[in-house]
């Protein structure tokens, strides 16, 4: 393309007293449009004014901006103005900077607005537990689609018979889905049982009952295929 996307950050970037360091400002929210002006576009060179129209604060490379065609471009500027916001990060030598945890994580967070500093350790500590279980859930799947792949072959073998074929695939369907939420369970409560113990111990006590359920699963299936192999009783002999 003729015109690509630009960047551009300020580098002394103030909170009161602190300077900003490069990951806070690129934090800073709210931008706002920048139209130019007629005085903005009289200060271009004639080339670029040449190709360039202005045209409702935006610089329009093209032929006409009534009738655009493929190719066209729409160039417009925003700008993030001076405002309110609230930082969690540490003081040195005038500077905010992260700050690294016991555990290696770096603190370094703004919000725009006033926010206390209870209100942005609850939203991050929000964002936390949301994205913890989704990268647990994406386990989960990725667990239940590796079980699907290396047993649920099975099914195949059943699907030419038109009522077992799909009762097969369906109790393999169950039967992964269950065992891979409860190995799934099983991992995140061994590993929660040192920092939350009741959560570990719960999530162990679900993994638990879902072999349970397992288990007297299979036990049933057992149960009815014996139960369909016996062979019919013969019936009465005629009374003379």
């Amino acid at each position: 393309m003729r015109v690509v996307s630009e960047w551009y950050k300020a580098e002394d970037v103030f909170v009161g007293e602190f300077k900003l360091s490069s990951t806070l400002i690129s934090a800073i929210g709210n931008s706002q449009s920048y139209p130019v002006t007629e005085d903005m576009y009289e200060q271009f060179s004639d080339s670029l004014r040449s190709e360039a129209l202005l045209y409702s604060g935006v610089l329009y490379l093209g032929s006409s901006p009534q009738n655009p065609i493929i190719g066209d471009i729409k160039v417009s500027y925003q700008v993030y103005p001076e405002q309110e916001v609230s930082v969690v990060a540490m003081q040195q030598n005038g500077r905010a900077v992260g700050f690294t945890t016991t555990n290696g994580r770096v603190l370094e967070i703004l919000y725009s607005g006033f926010k206390t500093a209870d209100q942005i350790f609850a939203t991050e500590q929000t964002k936390n537990v949301i994205l913890t279980w989704v990268i647990r859930g994406a386990g989960i799947m990725l667990m239940y689609v590796g079980l699907m792949l290396s047993v649920g072959q099975l099914a195949r073998l059943f699907s030419w018979i038109p009522l077992l074929g799909a009762a097969v695939a369906s109790g393999i369907a169950l039967m992964a889905g269950l065992l891979s939420i409860s190995l799934s369970f099983i991992v995140i409560s061994v590993a929660w049982i040192f920092y939350r113990p009741t959560l570990g111990i719960g999530l162990l006590l679900v993994a638990g009952f879902l072999v349970f359920v397992l288990i007297k699963k299979a036990q049933w299936m057992d149960d009815d295929d014996e139960i369909s192999t016996e062979p019919p009783p013969p019936p009465p002999l005629p009374v003379p």
